[in-house]
């Protein structure tokens, strides 16, 4: 016989229970109906309120995320402090709107990686975002990483000055190295400590739509490096750094880096807006297209200085202005020299620059030295425009930076539009000349202009929109070449058109 009791403490104990599944099968109904690819870091444990330090519990998100076969790893609105994180295969790292992912002040948090590249000093270093062997990586969304570089710098108050490291800093903000299937899109990095992207020996990677913003003067900023990368694009993207903002290298110990497309930027830097440099391998077809540069020491750079090579290059519908409060600026410099740290010079070949639009005070430089002679140059519909003549010999004689041509104070301080030195085979096709008017625009009289390479500052005083006399070519030792020259005198009639010499060059002027 089954007694029914009325005690209130069972009917409550029957009413828990029930609440209590019916919980459960609420909680099991959301968690599955959520889709399993998907790892919110708040759900690790991470806190976007700016104080929390938030490394460990990342970290998890991305682990499980990986464990899981892959998946997205969500960062959600607010500021999440974290120390190193290192990305794993099949692993997105999708920032949100109003997420921001800030590189701690602590230099604890970070993890030390031995470096890549052996020839570096500091063989031991350390990564915000850090990724080795891994396939099918991405950093995308529409938040910001900040690394939080002014934290690693010495203060600094009055600019433009280049401003110093402090000992120990932490080094790139993101570093991938060995990765194939990269893809970065839409994210803000701000504020990186050194480098910002670093690819190392990385294949198939695709980077959109990024801003990549810096201080204008922070240590060693470069925006985007390529080290021994194959089969890259990039494309859509702002870029304002104080180092070259994009750039292509190689090292004795990397693969060499070929198939690269750069399209459709826009970049402000107070380097190299475009580079090739530090080549010990070679680096190949390479296409840069359809962009702005802006307020830039040097448009497009490219050195072989440490026995690679570097051909098959186009370049093509590009803008640009040199108006950064440097010392001998200029639109574009192709050279070779030997850097002196044990390696030859290296060689640069099959180069076309076409329809490209300056605006400068300063040269288009395309020097070697003897003996490794640039080879098979093209210039294309160049339109060099003054707004006002520098005087290259006021700042050139005593010019330390490797990258002044250092190797022939003649070419150094050629006074004209475009110097060419040691060439086989150069073609400059329609090239034109717009000298200044008779004053100097306001937004180009910097009251302090710094040097590259040395901490040295100037202030120039401009008395005349032109502090020299121009011819529109100046060359030397050049093997099988024809100038074109159109619709452009001398800035001074008491000048040449062209002074040549050593050379087997044919002048057409009309």
């Amino acid at each position: 016989m089954h007694v029914i009791s009325n005690d209130s403490s069972i009917y409550n104990d029957m009413l828990s229970g029930f609440r209590h599944v019916f919980f459960s099968v609420i909680v099991l109904i959301f968690f599955s109906c959520r889709p399993s690819h998907l790892f919110n870091i708040t759900d690790f444990g991470a806190r976007g309120d700016s104080i929390k330090i938030n490394t460990a519990a990342i970290q998890r998100a991305i682990d499980m995320a990986s464990f899981s076969g892959g998946g997205i790893v969500v960062i959600p609105k607010g500021i999440f402090i974290t120390g190193t994180i290192e990305m794993k295969s099949n692993v997105t790292l999708q920032l949100l709107h109003g997420a921001v992912l800030y590189g701690s002040s602590d230099g604890r948090e970070y993890k030390t990686f031995r470096h890549s590249v052996k020839l570096y000093p500091d063989t031991m270093r350390r990564y915000l975002v850090y990724a080795r062997n891994a396939s099918n990586i991405a950093i995308t969304g529409d938040g910001t990483i900040n690394g939080n570089g002014t934290s690693f710098w010495e203060p600094f108050d009055t600019l433009p000055r280049w401003i110093k490291p402090l000992k120990g800093r932490v080094s790139n903000m993101i570093e991938f190295v060995g990765c194939n299937n990269i893809r970065i899109t839409d994210v803000l990095f701000t504020n990186s400590p050194e480098w910002t992207v670093h690819l190392y020996n990385c294949e198939k990677v695709f980077i959109s739509r990024i801003r990549l913003i810096n201080n204008l003067y922070g240590p060693n900023n470069d925006g985007i490096d390529l080290s021994g990368c194959k089969d890259v694009m990039i494309s859509d993207s702002y870029i304002e750094t104080c180092d070259d903002a994009i750039c292509l290298k190689t090292f004795p110990e990397s693969a060499e880096t070929e198939n690269i497309c750069v399209t459709n930027c826009v970049m402000k830097t107070t380097c190299v807006a475009f580079k090739m440099g530090e080549t010990y391998r070679d680096i190949r077809f390479v296409t840069f297209s359809n962009s702005v540069i802006k307020e830039s020491s040097r448009a497009i750079g490219i050195y072989g200085n440490f026995g690679g090579t570097l051909e098959n290059i186009n370049i093509s519908n590009i803008v640009c202005n040199t108006n950064a409060p440097l010392v001998l600026n200029r639109p574009v410099q192709i050279s070779v020299w030997n850097d002196g740290r044990g390696f030859p010079p290296g060689r640069v070949r099959n180069v076309t620059i076409s329809n490209l639009t300056a605006v400068t005070q300063g040269r288009i430089m395309l020097t070697a030295i003897p003996g490794y002679p640039l080879e098979n140059i093209t210039l294309r519909d160049i339109r060099i425009v003054y707004p006002y003549i520098e005087d290259p010999s006021v700042f050139g004689v005593n010019a330390t930076s490797n990258q002044f041509a250092a190797m022939d104070m003649k070419q150094r301080l050629a006074p004209s539009a475009c110097v060419a030195s040691n060439i086989n085979n150069l073609l400059i096709s329609n090239l034109q000349v717009v000298w200044p008017d008779d004053t100097i625009p306001a937004i180009w009289k910097h009251p302090v202009r710094i040097e590259n390479g040395s901490d040295r500052v100037h202030k120039p005083v401009y008395r005349v929109p032109r502090e020299t006399g121009f011819s529109v070519f100046w060359g030397r030792r050049i093997n099988n070449g024809k100038v074109e020259i159109v619709n452009t005198v001398p800035s001074d009639p008491k000048m040449s058109l062209t002074v040549v010499k050593e050379s087997n060059l044919k002048i057409v002027a009309n």
